[in-house]
């Protein structure tokens, strides 16, 4: 937001534009072609605004038709409002330009969005944003001090720019809509593959949280966390090929049921390569199919090792085996959580990358806590989550090897969440 002295130097009249606001127009362009977050492309635009209209504040209002609210991006975090709580909506709810010069102070409705907090609000412009049919999706709201009125020209620049930006920015909204639902069905198929095998049920979904617990322990990027939530989610879609004969038997697989079991990786690559991935989440079907390679190479399908196996891969071997070792089964009780770590180091650097097991063993216990217990957040103490937070499954195995008043205080009240198991 610029201040009163910005502010005495806006142009009174027309737009002349100079090399930055040329530039900002560039930007604006970028800003509407770029396929990205809607609430980032709304952010930017207002900026870009700023800087091509003379004016002091602006926002950018979108309509979210399921929730019939106005939202924008500002001060780094969305707002959402009526039409009837802000200004910008009467331009909305009308479907035309609202243009006040000197508003009335009882017209000013929102303390907020439409006042100035450097100057007093002398001239308010709300320009609607239409698709091509007319329809109303958003509106541009500017705002400048009583001595700098908008002129004609800047009328002009507005209506040209909301055809343009009606076009686009129903696009990115509708590409929003189209991600979202292919996430969703993602989830769902994890749900329905869980609801197949209830002897692990909530296997996927657990992996999942796992996953992207230890991918912000190691500072993934987002582009890698989005990659690998998915193939965590469908890292077992291959079991839809498992005879249910031999995937819910209530007893351990004997050799050539195991090896029947085996098959679903290969499975899982047929089914995801059928899938036409983006460019930029294609690793998804190698990710989800090497969950079972090892790190020194005599895992399987494929018997890759080290580097050769995705990263994700990598990390899902680690949230696999964990959730596997620390679920029940028909034919067997959960594992000591003590017992599970030292299977696991054990594996380290045969099975396992060392580095991806440091930052699990540095995953804090009550986010853990709430993983095993997933469904089931209402039967957890917060307060004990808050204190198992403090410490690390580095910290458990520490205390479990040396108990004493102080480290029986974690071990206790994590076994107690730990021992009662699933109520599914």
């Amino acid at each position: 937001m610029k201040t009163s002295n910005e502010a005495l130097m806006l142009p009174k009249t027309d737009i002349a534009l100079n090399v930055h606001q040329l530039r900002q127009i560039l930007q604006l362009s970028h800003a509407l072609d770029e396929v990205g977050n809607p609430a980032q492309t709304v952010h930017r635009m207002a900026r870009a605004l700023e800087e091509i209209i003379p004016c002091m504040k602006c926002y950018v209002w979108l309509h979210d038709p399921d929730t019939q609210l106005l939202w924008t991006y500002a001060d780094e975090r969305l707002h959402s409002h009526k039409a009837d709580e802000i200004l910008a909506g009467r331009a909305f709810l009308e479907k035309q330009r609202l243009h006040l010069s000197h508003p009335p102070e009882e017209a000013l409705i929102h303390p907020t969005f439409d006042r100035l907090h450097a100057a007093e609000l002398g001239h308010f412009l709300a320009q609607p944003i239409h698709k091509a049919d007319g329809t109303v999706i958003g509106i541009m709201q500017l705002m400048n001090s009583r001595v700098h009125p908008f002129s004609a020209s800047v009328l002009d620049v507005l209506s040209e720019w909301a055809l343009l930006a009606g076009a686009r920015l129903h696009n990115i909204l509708r590409l929003k809509q189209w991600q979202q639902a292919f996430a969703t069905f993602s989830e769902t198929i994890s749900r329905i593959l869980d609801t197949r095998d209830y002897i692990t049920s909530g296997h996927s979904r657990r992996v999942t949280l796992y996953a992207m617990e230890l991918s912000r322990q190691m500072n993934l990027s987002p582009a890698q966390k989005k990659v690998l939530r998915l193939a965590a989610l469908l890292h077992d879609i291959g079991k839809l090929g498992i005879p249910e004969l031999i995937l819910l038997q209530k007893r351990r697989p004997n050799e050539d049921e195991y090896e029947i079991m085996r098959r679903h990786v290969n499975i899982t690559r047929q089914v995801l390569q059928g899938v036409h991935f983006p460019e930029e989440i294609k690793e998804v079907v190698d990710i989800a199919a090497m969950h079972h390679e090892k790190f020194d190479g005599s895992g399987y399908p494929l018997g890759k090792k080290g580097d050769q196996i995705p990263l994700g891969a990598r990390i899902l071997a680690v949230c696999d085996t964990f959730d596997a070792l620390s679920s029940r089964r028909p034919y067997a009780e959960r594992q000591p959580f003590a017992h599970i770590v030292n299977l696991m180091d054990k594996e380290t650097g045969a099975a396992f990358e060392p580095f991806i097991i440091y930052h699990f063993k540095n995953l804090p216990l009550g986010n853990l806590i709430r993983i095993l217990e997933h469904g089931h957040e209402d039967h957890i103490n917060i307060g004990d989550v808050r204190f198992l937070n403090q410490f690390t499954i580095n910290d458990y195995m520490q205390a479990h090897r040396e108990p004493d008043d102080n480290n029986r205080a974690l071990t206790e009240r994590f076994d107690y969440y730990y021992s009662r198991g699933y109520r599914v």
